[in-house]
């Protein structure tokens, strides 16, 4: 099966909006025994795809944000449909 890269909304406080807001964090999986294409675990990399972030208007680290913090650190996802 190999690497998989997914993107998930995840809604959570941005201290910049000062309201609850959604961004994408990034999530990977590596091939591992027992799972299955409808049950593979995913785990929560560095990948914080806030335009905040990107664009220097927040002075936090990616894996600072209390938006990222709170994301669950491993998620299951059927990718069943997912050809490779």
């Amino acid at each position: 099966m190999g690497t998989l890269h997914q993107e998930i909304s995840v809604s959570g406080y941005c201290p910049i909006d000062k309201e609850n807001v959604p961004i994408r964090i990034g999530y990977h999986s590596f091939e591992q025994p027992g799972d299955t294409k409808k049950s593979m675990t995913f785990y929560k990399s560095k990948n914080n795809y806030c335009s905040y972030l990107s664009n220097g208007k927040c002075s936090m680290e990616a894996d600072e944000c209390p938006i990222w913090q709170a994301a669950d650190s491993e998620i299951k996802r059927d990718v069943s449909h997912l050809r490779w």
